[in-house]
């Protein structure tokens, strides 16, 4: 809680999730006063947009994932019959 303060605040309220009600940003006072409305609010969105992420990592298919894992077994295997 600020006790005998004014800031300023920038509120983004996202609309696609069902988690986060709305984020916070408190402008800096220094920087604030040189910024438009949507300046600021264009900025909170980039913010808030770095902690998100840009897309789904995709895995291998899984006939892929299993045949290098029968690969690397067999490898194995060969390594420890010849090497025994």
């Amino acid at each position: 809680m600020v006790r005998g303060a004014a800031k300023r605040a920038v509120i983004v309220r996202p609309a696609d999730t069902r988690l986060f009600e709305q984020a916070i940003f408190i402008v800096a006072e220094q920087e604030g006063a040189a910024m438009s409305q949507s300046d600021l609010l264009e900025e909170a969105r980039r913010i808030a947009g770095c902690y998100t992420p840009g897309g789904k990592r995709k895995l291998p298919f899984p006939a892929m994932m299993f045949a290098a894992g029968a690969g690397l077994t067999g490898l194995c295997w060969l390594a420890s019959f010849f090497l025994l």
